[in-house]
């Protein structure tokens, strides 16, 4: 049995985001722990929200994260490897990016042209039902609508800090990187260079999804994805 900690990204509705994927670990007895992120105003947040989360579960622990959540997890798992505490592994869904590695599409850019004034001033920004459709394409009609319908309100101070993040450190824990070939959020050419980088310390089995896009777990892959995911933790 392990304990799975879930931590979704931007807009996201981590109820949502998470949902098969619990009650597929927890039909195989693992337990499982989806925070609620609606409070986040920082990326520090997010990732603090992680580090709470592990200090309270029941161990061995595994982080799974979801965009920002992605990049939140990393963090955490760098700052438990630091500190000599022990991590069953980490899962990266579509993860946003450390410093240095280039990661913005045309359609993110499209998007945040418009945002410009709310991220540097880190006021909070009600993603329109374009600007959020416009960066989750693909998706299958019933699963767009309904993250469509479920997206939160986004706090422009981590906006501004995911732009400009913290350098990637690296830990030895095991990886599970997945991300979709069209994913218009976050660069695809982004997640093959922090693939890279994850190996040089971590043993990591990676998942490229073609005809997907950023939300893998809504996606018309979503059960290869969610088999994954649970076969990956059954064997750790």
């Amino acid at each position: 049995m392990v304990t799975i900690i879930c931590v979704d990204g931007l807009a996201g509705h981590p109820e949502y985001t998470f949902s098969a994927l619990q009650s597929a670990l927890e039909a195989n007895g693992h337990i499982v722990n989806t925070i609620d992120t609606s409070a986040v105003a920082s990326h520090a947040d997010r990732v603090k929200l992680a580090l709470c989360a592990y200090d309270t579960a029941m161990k061995p622990v595994v982080f799974v994260g979801q965009s920002a959540g992605g990049s939140a997890v990393r963090i955490a798992a760098e700052r438990l490897e630091k500190e000599g505490k022990p991590l069953a592994g980490v899962v990266l869904l579509s993860p946003a990016m450390p410093r240095g590695i280039l990661f913005m599409t045309r359609a993110l850019w499209s998007v945040m042209k418009g945002r410009v004034r709310e991220v540097f001033l880190g006021k909070p920004i009600r993603p329109t039902e374009k600007e959020y459709t416009t960066l989750i394409e693909p998706l299958p009609f019933i699963e767009g609508f309904a993250a469509i319908r479920s997206r939160q309100v986004v706090s422009g101070i981590e906006c501004r800090d995911l732009l400009f993040p913290p350098k990637f450190v690296g830990y030895s824990y095991p990886t599970l990187h997945i991300w979709g070939v069209e994913d218009r959020w976050i660069a695809p050419s982004a997640q093959r260079k922090l693939n890279t980088m994850l190996k040089k310390s971590s043993e990591v089995t990676t998942h490229e999804l073609p005809h997907t896009g950023h939300l893998t777990l809504a996606s018309h892959r979503r059960e290869e994805v969610i088999q994954s995911i649970t076969n990956w933790v059954s064997k750790l």
